[in-house]
């Protein structure tokens, strides 16, 4: 993995207690980063990375799976995902279920990725339930129901999803047609 990438990861995707947390379940990536925050001579990096091995919480599993992904490590970010998600993460739910229905680090699960979806959508997660919609739409890992995808695709749409709005047009007329 091309460590360079690390540092806009951090900053862009991460809190400070967040970031605290990715070396809690990482130790064995410790040294890497440690040494790439000496390498890119930033103290506030190092500090936030040291703290995080004493601190551990809960999104670490998570931010570590986006990590990976995008060290394109497809298989490392599923385990990392499916970790998180087992603890009710909800953005590790999207995530795995993406992975799941792509098939990236793994076998193509569209049933799992129907689950992982559902998990997520329960909470609200607009792009799990846009996801949902078109598992239900096509018939990929359930039997297609129109009516399923019209429900899912509602919901993230009135959470304003731009693709979830347009989606519903789509679905509307074809449900009247």
């Amino acid at each position: 993995m091309d460590l360079t990438s690390l540092r806009p990861a951090f900053y862009i995707y991460a809190s400070t207690e967040e970031i605290f947390a990715l070396i809690a379940l990482a130790q064995p990536a410790l040294d890497t980063l440690q040494n790439f925050c000496q390498s890119q001579n930033d103290p506030l990096l190092s500090m936030r990375l040291t703290h995080a091995q004493q601190k551990g919480e809960e999104m670490a599993s998570c931010h570590l799976g986006v990590i990976c992904e995008m060290g394109r490590d497809w298989e490392s970010a599923r385990l990392w995902y499916k970790q998180a998600a087992g603890r009710g993460e909800v953005t590790a739910q999207y995530n795995l279920g993406v992975l799941l229905e792509t098939g990236r680090g793994g076998p193509q699960d569209y049933r799992q990725a129907l689950t992982c979806y559902t998990e997520a959508s329960k909470k609200g997660y607009a792009k799990a339930q846009y996801n949902l919609s078109l598992l239900y739409a096509k018939g990929c890992g359930t039997e297609q129901d129109p009516e399923m995808a019209l429900y899912f695709c509602s919901q993230a749409a009135a959470q304003g999803l731009p693709e979830a709005n347009r989606l519903l047009k789509v679905l509307k007329r074809h449900i009247e047609a």
